[in-house]
Parts: C-alpha cells; structure tokens; sequence
C-alpha cells in the first residue's frame, strides 16, 4: 500500500531540493525518502569541505607579563654526593663528597656555606660547608671536581654511605632589581632566541607596547635573575616585562 505524501515533503535547501530523484508513479513511498536522504548528506559533506578550506585568522599570542621586583637573589651550584665518615670508626662524624660540573669550577671555593638533602630524611634540609677541593677527575665521560665538605650531625640521623643532593650557596645579592629567569630568554617572535646581547622586554602605556631595554646579569638563582643598566629610570619596581608567551587552547 503506497502511503500519501502530500505536505510530508522533508526540511530541506533548495540545493537539496534540485538533488532529489523525481517522484515517478513505480517509485514507492520508502524509496523516496532513501534518495531525499542521500541527497541532504551530499550537500552536508559538500558545505563541510567548502568550511575547511576557508582560511581561519590566526588568534593574536597572548603575552605573560611579569613585574620588576626588589629582592634577594641566591646563586648555586648544584650536585650530587655521598656521606662518608671523617675518620676510622667514627660514624658520628661525618664529611659529604659532592662531584661538582667542571663548568661551575671558578665558583666554588672553600668557605660557602651549603644546604642538602638526603631521601631517608624527604623534605628535611641539612648544613653543610666547603672545606676541601680536590684534583678534577673523569666520570662517566665528564669532567667533575670532588668537593669535600664537613656537615652536621649531631643527631646522629645521617649515616655513611647515603647519597645526597647539594646546594651550594656561591654568591647573593640582596635589594637588586631581579625578573624571572625567563624574561631574558624571551624573543618577540616565538621560536626566535635573544640576541647574544641579553635584554628584557618592558610594556609601557595603556596599549602595552614594548620597549627593548639591554641589561647586563648579575647573580642568577633557579627564579630569578639580577638585572643592571646603564640608563638612568628605565628600571623600576614594579615596571612590567615579557616573560613568556600563554599556552591558550
């Protein structure tokens, strides 16, 4: 039994109109629509593919802005190590021996003081201060300088032979213009390094627009970075630099 159509006709454009197969007498009701279907379908992918290839304008980088602080500034130089005892039979007493990067050799001397860590103790710092500074030696294909200090224990709580990880204290600055370490690796176009010379990027004006300020950097700790010029007013608290670009999805 063929079913009437009248005022059944589907929601279609009329380019969906132009693709439906006529309507002859054999045709029955449930084959019309088959064909009215396949036709809605061609013009959906067709309109899909047409909104593919229209260019999509770019969204403008998002900047992150940092503020010019005064502050302290702590340089280290890390390591790794172990704890010995300082004499025979005595484990009370005890010396840490950390292997140093040949790189971070002229900063070392005897005399800094030093905090570490050890993962027995997860969370608790230890002191320790440089007493010794041993001949270069290869390891594992690098260069490293073994490093003797004499550490506290009067807890009794460190042991030979665990292993720690040392900071050693090698220089500080305290009420110096600082900024994030980042804000000297920032380029203005992305995947663009800075210049040799370093320099930090400081937004002025309602607008935000920005002015390259060359430095010159002092003490760098694993946040901060001292930063000095030559030009009198350009750098103040609170003026704010480019330290990076936001990650936006």
């Amino acid at each position: 039994m063929q079913l009437p159509i009248a005022n059944e006709t589907p929601i279609a454009t009329p380019a969906v109109l132009r693709l439906l197969p006529k309507r002859p007498s054999v045709f029955r009701h449930r084959a019309w629509w088959i064909g009215a279907l396949v036709a809605g379908l061609v013009v959906v992918v067709g309109t899909a593919i047409d909104l593919g290839r229209r260019p999509v304008s770019p969204e403008p980088p998002v900047l992150l802005l940092a503020p010019v602080t005064r502050g302290l500034v702590i340089g280290t130089v890390r390591a790794s190590g172990y704890l010995e005892p300082l004499g025979p039979g005595d484990a009370t007493r005890l010396q840490l021996v950390a292997a140093v990067p040949e790189s971070d050799l002229a900063r070392v001397r005897t005399g800094q003081g030093a905090r570490f860590t050890v993962p027995a103790y997860p969370g608790r710092s230890h002191v320790g201060r440089v007493s010794k500074l041993l001949g270069l030696q290869d390891r594992n294909g690098a260069r490293v300088l073994p490093v003797v200090l004499s550490v506290e224990n009067d807890d009794g709580s460190l042991l030979p032979g665990m292993s720690a990880s040392v900071a050693i204290t090698t220089s500080s600055d305290t009420g110096v213009f600082r900024v994030p370490r980042a804000a000297l690796e920032f380029a203005p176009k992305p995947g663009r390094g800075q210049p040799d010379d370093p320099a930090v990027w400081i937004a002025e004006g309602p607008q935000h627009s920005f002015t390259r300020v060359p430095v010159e950097v002092g003490v760098v700790d694993e946040s901060f970075a001292e930063i000095r010029t030559r030009a009198d007013g350009v750098l103040r608290e609170g003026a704010a630099v480019v330290s990076g670009y936001a990650n936006v999805k």
